[in-house]
């Protein structure tokens, strides 16, 4: 993805004058306009198209200030293509799909609209997204005529190629993707831009210093804390590393942590902030559609995985703090108790969202409504005189100009998904995979999940995660569910290693952006997030075997199965960290994440995690025994205390 360019003069007005009325327009529509599907899908891209080819340049020669001759051009047939649809929407209706002739206006129109679609995903998403949506389409049109077996798929006509990606309602380039893109995901990263304007993210980082702050290692339990509160708001990794980064990083490396470690620790929190209710970014909104079930219900099961995966990451930048001898930061530069729950009204438009989702209400009204709620917190803050939280003129337009920027890139990721999915579902290509895992895993649950998963993770190595998740779940999860996985737990697979995919060398776009931050290596950092990220490889493989944890049962299987997996996790990262009190043997560290995984199976019998718990508990006094008994080891502890 190129940077966006920075307009001035009259251009740049213009454009946020664009951006801006494009934020009002959505969320006027949201509270006030009823239009039907095709309508309202072709007015968003009507608005965002333009936007990405006016902002991002077509390549690294292109004018970093303005943009080029070509670039309105094509602004101008992203105008025309949507307009065509909405100006025809009637006699659209009225056609008979597949039997109608396409007319040759239609085949041209439809032509340009995949075309521009497809260099949006180039400039605004990825180049791999472009050229693996533009094989989707050999493949659908006539590649699959000539394959063998069950990669055989009948050759589709141009008109009717055209007709399923421009003119079919649902499907193509003004799909169902792009109509969950124009009415929820465009109204919570509206959401998401106004609560920062009137302070909301600064909050999070003040709140989570006097939280862990004083504690050992305080900067990186300061960072997993405010990644997990920014990240599910924003939604995209990269940001909520630069964003988080910024401050906690350079934290970090003060307070003694290596420069990969302290990138790693950003990285992967901010990644995990994607899967963390009550937001989880975007993705959830579309898996909702999957699933046909209220987003509530998505983030309802997502709790306890996110919770895992934090406390983990949690556990293990704490155990490497006392590897390290670190301590927390001052008292003295830590804000009191009495300055944050003072400031504690910023989280008004949070509850705001959490509690009308509760009250029963759709994600859609939450996010409504609480957008008003964050705009009345910040026209408080003009009259009590603060001038952080007051949402003045400016911070008012920065907001709205910024909720439509940060659309650009889902929207167009929606559209071309939509482009992807539709060539995959009509040439039968999704069926072809499962026969194929079905095939390689020979039948056998494991071997399928750990087929899925690499899969999962290849797409989310250089995409966004909201496309690698609708690209990964089309293939992955019609497989898990004819191997008998529920719906939720065979899509929240998908999505976690969808997500984890950001952190997983080579690519790890996530750990690439923590390491410019912090100096060092982009693949040392890669591995190293990778690691901390381990917890989150196993947790999708627990809950799709065990319901409890994706709060399927009763409240005390719940609650059993929830303690269990948080002693599993801290079990876990003492593994993985080799220390506990004291340095442990790999042996001893091996054993210890093996039991710590057992642990994550709360529906094993109960004679099974009894002896795992006291193995556990032999391995942890055996191994710090000179700690536990320092008079019978007062020599060797320290001879041991030199060499170490």
């Amino acid at each position: 993805m190129q940077h966006m360019r920075e307009i001035k003069g009259p251009i740049g007005w213009a454009i946020t004058a664009v951006a801006v009325f494009t934020s009002l327009f959505h969320l006027y529509m949201a509270g006030f306009g009823t239009v039907e599907p095709r309508i309202r899908n072709a007015m968003h891209l009507i608005l965002l198209l333009p936007l990405a080819f006016l902002l991002l340049p077509a390549s690294k020669r292109s004018p970093k200030h303005r943009p080029s001759v070509l670039d309105f051009i094509l602004a101008l047939l992203s105008i025309a293509v949507c307009a065509f649809i909405i100006i025809e929407n009637d006699r659209l209706n009225m056609r008979w799909e597949y039997f109608t002739p396409v007319l040759l206006t239609e085949m041209i129109l439809g032509s340009i609209a995949v075309v521009l679609v497809l260099e949006a995903t180039r400039r605004a998403v990825s180049s791999f997204l472009t050229y693996l949506t533009l094989l989707g389409l050999i493949y659908y049109s006539f590649l699959g005529s000539f394959l063998p077996g069950f990669l055989y798929a009948r050759p589709v006509s141009f008109p009717r190629l055209i007709e399923s990606m421009y003119l079919k309602q649902g499907d193509g380039v003004f799909g169902s993707l792009t109509g969950v893109s124009a009415s929820y995901v465009v109204l919570f990263i509206l959401f998401g831009a106004v609560i920062s304007e009137v302070g909301v993210g600064d909050y999070f980082m003040k709140l989570a210093k006097r939280i862990a702050g004083w504690a050992s290692g305080g900067p990186a339990k300061i960072a997993v804390l405010t990644s997990a509160l920014f990240g599910s708001i924003s939604g995209i990794a990269v940001a909520n590393v630069y964003t988080t980064g910024s401050f906690t990083i350079p934290m970090m490396k003060k307070l003694g942590y290596r420069s990969q470690f302290a990138a790693a620790v950003e990285a992967t929190a901010s990644t995990g902030g994607q899967f963390m209710p009550p937001v989880m970014g975007v993705a959830a909104f579309i898996m909702a559609e999957f699933l046909g079930v209220p987003y509530f219900d998505v983030a309802v099961a997502s709790l306890i995985p996110a919770i895992l995966f934090f406390m983990a990451c949690g556990f293990m930048v704490h155990y490497e703090a006392k590897k390290l001898g670190l301590q927390g930061i001052p008292w003295s530069e830590l804000p009191t108790w009495r300055e944050v729950v003072k400031e504690s009204f910023l989280l008004i438009p949070i509850l705001s969202l959490i509690g009308i989702m509760m009250a029963g209400y759709s994600a859609f009204m939450a996010a409504f409504i609480s957008i008003f709620v964050g705009l009345g917190l910040g026209v408080v803050g003009i009259f009590i005189k603060n001038e952080e939280v007051a949402l003045t003129p400016k911070k008012l337009l920065r907001a709205f100009e910024m909720g439509a920027k940060n659309s650009i890139m889902i929207a167009i990721a929606c559209s071309v998904a939509d482009i992807f999915t539709t060539s995959i579902s009509h040439s039968g290509l999704g069926l072809a995979f499962t026969s194929i895992v079905t095939s390689a895993s020979g039948g056998i649950p494991i071997i399928a999940l750990s087929l899925i998963a690499i899969a999962c993770l290849i797409l989310g190595m250089g995409l966004p995660t909201i496309v690698a998740y609708i690209l990964a779940s089309a293939i992955g999860v019609p497989v898990m569910l004819k191997f008998g996985f529920q719906p939720m737990a065979a899509h929240l697979f998908t999505l976690y290693f969808a997500v984890i995919g950001c952190v997983t060398p080579p690519v790890c776009v996530s750990a690439f952006a923590g390491a410019s931050i912090s100096g060092s290596d982009p693949l040392k950092t890669g591995w190293e997030a990778t690691r901390l990220s381990l917890t989150g490889f196993i947790i999708p493989f627990a809950y799709v075997f065990e319901p409890n944890l994706l709060m399927e049962g009763t409240a005390l299987e719940i609650l059993k199965t929830l303690i269990l997996a948080l002693i599993g996790t801290a079990v876990l990262a003492i593994g993985l960290e080799r220390y506990y009190r004291a340095k442990i043997s790999i042996l001893s560290a091996v054993l210890l994440a093996v039991g710590g995984c057992i642990l994550y199976f709360g529906n094993l019998p109960f004679w099974i995690h009894l002896i795992d718990l006291l193995l556990i508990a032999g391995l942890l006094a055996f191994e710090n025994r000179e700690v536990i008994f320092p008079q019978r080891f007062e020599g060797q502890l320290e001879l041991k205390g030199d060499e170490r």
